[in-house]
């Protein structure tokens, strides 16, 4: 019989243990992360998932599930850092693990559903003087009468007029300076030209709808009609109405001189600037 070497088979044993660790030891730390798109980034640290890059995290609709997907019950907190622009559809939807959400400057736009279903979600801080583009659906099942929002000095009474972030249940300033508050001020040299297209397709039929533009109201918009309008201020803000009910809301840059166009589809109740 051939004489077996107990300390030879050890050491493979042992070797072949720290081979099937070493995997579960990357993804269990705080190495855990990876790319989204060339320019999205993501790790998770502790028990915050940080997305971080440039640009717009995009859409995980029809089954589509983000990198992070199978980690999400290691974290409870979002990070969306400096350099994100917009987070798409569904990216979050029914994430009841998550309670806390940071909002970097850079963000713009919070896509529809994007943030829905998060029934846990307690806390939200934005960092911009200038509330992000959301819709009725971005925080909806998300509790948000119960959550508090914070946000920067001298923008509790903004968040508080502004569709959707209205409806956060306490609003309160972090004592963080509002570094761009210039700019939500700064009147242009020339007005320049607002044009705003309804698409034809509207769940309403064909019910007009108001548009206010930094908050004076407009001509009424109709099924597949144009309103033009002119603003003299650098950052503006769009709201549409139908008889009370806010449907649609659009902050965004104006060029001094220049000309916006912009489109909206009643149909998902969306305000986006058009290329």
């Amino acid at each position: 019989m051939r004489k077996v070497n107990l300390r030879k088979v050890f050491v493979g044993l042992a070797a072949m243990s720290m081979m099937c660790v070493w995997p579960a030891l990357k993804v269990y730390g705080q190495e855990i992360g990876g790319e989204m798109t060339p320019e999205v980034k993501w790790y998770i640290e502790g028990e915050t998932l940080h997305i971080s890059g440039k640009g717009v995290v995009p859409t995980t609709l029809f089954g589509q599930q983000s990198p992070w997907h199978p980690y999400r019950s290691q974290f409870n907190a979002v990070v969306l850092e400096e350099g994100i622009t917009e987070v798409g559809k569904f990216v979050f939807n029914k994430y009841k693990n998550i309670t806390s959400l940071t909002i970097a400057r850079s963000v713009e736009n919070l896509a529809n559903n994007s943030f829905s279903g998060c029934s846990r979600l307690a806390t939200v801080e934005v960092k911009s003087t200038i509330p992000p583009t959301i819709n009725v659906g971005t925080f909806i099942l998300s509790k948000t009468k119960k959550a508090k929002l914070i946000v920067p000095d001298g923008c509790k009474a903004e968040y508080k007029e502004t569709p959707f972030w209205k409806k956060f249940g306490t609003v309160e300033e972090s004592g963080q300076a509002a570094a761009d508050a210039d700019d939500v001020n700064r009147i242009l040299d020339a007005p320049c030209t607002v044009r705003l297209y309804r698409e034809p397709r509207f769940s309403g039929g064909g019910a007009n709808v108001s548009v206010y533009l930094n908050g004076v109201e407009q001509e009424k918009l109709g099924n597949g009609k144009t309103i033009e309008m002119t603003t003299d201020r650098m950052k503006n803000r769009i709201v549409i109405k139908w008889r009370k009910s806010d449907m649609g809301y659009l902050r965004f840059d104006a060029i001094s001189g220049g000309e916006i166009q912009i489109n909206y589809s009643a149909a998902t109740g969306n305000v986006k600037i058009m290329e």
